[in-house]
């Protein structure tokens, strides 16, 4: 088990994928308090890494929300017709790419926003730290 910075990230291997109530039970345990906890493979995540539609945009722009879920189609075709403009996202089935025109913590496209809008659980990373922890991953 490692981590990266202090961002939240935790790498690890192991034999059989745990669950996500599994690691947030054990955190619980070993800790004492509760942590919301989305896990993402080497291979989905070097999926989503190839699928940004915004990667010709300049770095500082890009974000990127990992959903713990796939969201609810309904409330998916709902959010998709928001129009934040200048700032953009698309939505896939685990995570939104963001390109936002100002910084993040400026944006309406947070993570809380995709939190109630999708009813799913979400983190957030910039781009050059997503980018990061994918080469970390290998």
């Amino acid at each position: 088990i490692s981590t990266y910075i202090q961002s939240g990230n935790v790498f690890f291997s192991a034999s059989k994928m745990p669950s996500e109530v599994e690691i947030s039970n054990k955190i619980k345990e070993q800790f004492g308090f509760e942590v919301p906890v989305i896990v993402i493979s080497v291979k989905i995540m070097q999926e989503i890494v190839t699928q940004n539609p915004y990667a010709n945009q300049p770095i500082e722009k890009l974000h990127i929300t990992f959903l713990s879920d796939v969201p609810d189609t309904e409330l998916f075709r709902e959010v998709r017709l928001l129009d934040y403009a200048p700032d953009q996202f698309t939505i896939t089935d685990n995570c939104v790419f963001l390109c936002l025109e100002s910084k993040y913590h400026k944006s309406k496209l947070s993570n809380n926003f995709f939190e109630k809008k999708l009813d799913v659980r979400a983190t957030t990373r910039n781009w050059k730290t997503a980018l990061k922890l994918l080469e970390l991953s290998k």
